[in-house]
């Protein structure tokens, strides 16, 4: 897969995220969003270095896609 259609393939599943929660797709929105995902990942992280659980890979690589999706967009 070439970075374009990951590019083309992420802004649709943005755009249509968007589109079924009814949030106009703005630089503030998406900011806003991306921030939102920042902070899951950075709970995940802060969890494991003050030992309340173990980090879910799982769910740190799909925060860590989210943000680089919304950063890149």
């Amino acid at each position: 897969m070439k970075i374009q259609e990951l590019q083309e393939m992420s802004i649709k599943a943005i755009k249509d995220r968007c589109s079924r929660l009814g949030i106009e797709r703005t630089e503030e929105t998406m900011m806003i969003h991306f921030m939102e995902e920042f902070g899951e990942l950075a709970k995940q992280i802060m969890n494991k270095k003050l030992k309340k659980k173990e980090i879910d890979l799982k769910n740190v690589a799909e925060e860590l896609s989210d943000c680089f999706i919304l950063l890149f967009n």
